[in-house]
């Protein structure tokens, strides 16, 4: 299995396992972390059960790193789908999730533009970027030259910047947090598959392989993967495989950046550069994909993609895959289930866990800890499935 070039040490996961917590976590990636952090920091006792045998293996570790504001799709397209005043909510709240990063000291960029490359997107481009700045956000229309200085390219003419974003070394963000929850109290084992959560004498229990955790609380923060252990997420969830290509080199690439409708996304990292997307060039968008194979032809559009970049001689090159979890609206599911106040999920972040993640965990940390859900924007809670 071909690994992205970030790849800091392995880590050790805990080894006495308890019988008992007052949190059980599922799932140690970015958002799951996150909560086993702010948890752990108020006194709770909190566990972190992963299926794999190292922190970093999953959506955002494997991820390019890309950090990137809101969903994939324009701002403007949101507008149009859930209103005025809940897409400048699910921005703000994007914005808020993206600031809690920048105090881990993992960036290696900062800055992003999104780029008209496409039939319309243009269209799209100059009206987001009207809405965004009525609705109070920093950011900049860009064409023509100036517009060719930050982005180190010719052959965009319409753009947008955003102050925001730019790109981190997504394994190090993972661990980073990983030792700081650990500092604090949560205890983290990896190579632990769950197999079922069940509800025995009024109390949790989360179960693997040959042991069993009693917990007050559940909370989901494992991907599509948690079909398989709550049949509530059934129809709601879904996996997508994303592919991503990396070059040691940096050449001609000033800032991260997205285009093609949100399809396509590029930007510098410490010791190369990296380009990911272009699921269009599958014929089923990689809807339903799990495994870790190459799609050759989204490979080709990549390779392409990233050649306009600048020359690519005698450089080293990667490329790999990664799991996305998407749901059923295309906005991540946050809070309690509808019904079942001891069952919380925090997962559904439609390959933008880098744009929502840290602001989920804060939120879902704090409803567990005020016993309330008024931090979760409405729009993202789960009740929304009533």
């Amino acid at each position: 299995m071909t690994i992205p070039p970030w790849s800091p040490v392995l880590w050790k996961g805990d080894t006495d396992r308890p019988q008992r917590c007052d949190v059980a976590v599922v799932g140690a990636g970015l958002a799951g972390l996150a909560i086993g952090l702010e948890l752990a920091q108020a006194g709770v006792d909190v566990a972190l059960f992963e299926a794999r045998g190292d922190l970093g293996e999953g959506a955002v570790g494997r991820g390019s790193g890309l950090v990137q504001l809101g969903l994939c799709e324009h701002p403007i397209q949101l507008v149009g789908a859930i209103g005025h005043e809940d897409a400048a909510e699910l921005l703000a709240y994007s914005r808020q999730s993206i600031s809690m990063i920048d105090t881990e000291e993992v960036w290696s960029s900062q800055g992003g533009l999104w780029c008209a490359s496409m039939d319309r997107e243009d269209e799209g481009i100059s009206r987001s970027t009207q809405w965004l700045q009525e609705v109070g956000f920093e950011c900049l229309a860009l064409e023509g030259r100036e517009l060719h200085q930050r982005l180190g390219q010719s052959g965009f003419t319409t753009g947008r910047y955003h102050s925001e974003e730019g790109v981190v070394e997504p394994r190090f963000l993972v661990k980073a947090i990983a030792q700081r929850a650990r500092n604090a109290g949560a205890k983290i084992f990896l190579d632990h598959t769950l197999r079922s959560v069940e509800e025995t004498s009024g109390a949790l229990s989360v179960r693997g392989d040959g042991w069993a955790c009693q917990t007050d609380m559940v909370v989901y923060s494992s991907g599509w993967g948690s079909v398989e252990l709550d049949g509530w997420y059934r129809d709601k969830l879904f996996p997508v495989r994303a592919q991503h290509l990396w070059e040691s080199t940096s050449s001609g690439m000033a800032m991260s950046g997205r285009t093609q409708h949100g399809y396509a996304a590029w930007g510098p990292t410490a010791n190369g550069r990296v380009v990911s997307g272009c699921r269009w060039g599958s014929p089923h968008m990689e809807v339903g994909e799990t495994s870790d194979l190459l799609n050759d032809r989204i490979a080709a559009h990549l390779g392409r993609f990233l050649s306009r970049f600048g020359e690519q001689v005698d450089v080293e090159r990667r490329e790999w895959t990664s799991s996305m979890t998407f749901t059923c609206d295309a906005l991540p599911i946050l809070g309690p289930f509808p019904g079942q106040p001891r069952k919380i999920s925090c997962l559904g972040f439609n390959g933008q866990d880098l744009a929502f993640a840290m602001a989920s965990a804060k939120s879902v940390a704090t409803g567990i800890l005020e016993g309330t859900g008024h931090a979760i924007p409405t729009r993202l809670q789960s009740h929304r499935f009533l």
